[in-house]
């Protein structure tokens, strides 16, 4: 189909349930993934993500499925990372 998809999360310890999600995202176009930073996780869960945002970033950008990762910048406003996008469809 071509269109720009966009989701965000944490994507912590990406699993099965996370892989499956990303390949139906795939499945609609070309995927960007607004990435939680560890600051606003702390901040949101009340505990730090067990990997930084480095390695979260760096496994989510090997993943065929995922064409590009952006910082979520807005934190639980995630209308900042979604305009700076610009994207067809928001998927979560």
């Amino acid at each position: 189909m071509g269109l720009r998809v966009y989701t965000g999360g944490t994507f912590d310890l990406l699993h099965a349930g996370h892989i499956n999600f990303l390949k139906r995202c795939a499945e609609l176009g070309s995927v960007t993934v607004s990435l939680n930073e560890d600051e606003f996780i702390e901040k949101y869960k009340g505990k730090r993500p067990i990997m930084s945002y480095r390695e979260r970033e760096a496994v989510l950008l090997g993943c065929r499925w995922v064409d590009r990762v952006v910082p979520n910048v807005g934190g639980a406003d995630s209308r900042i990372s979604i305009d700076l996008c610009n994207p067809d469809l928001i998927v979560i």
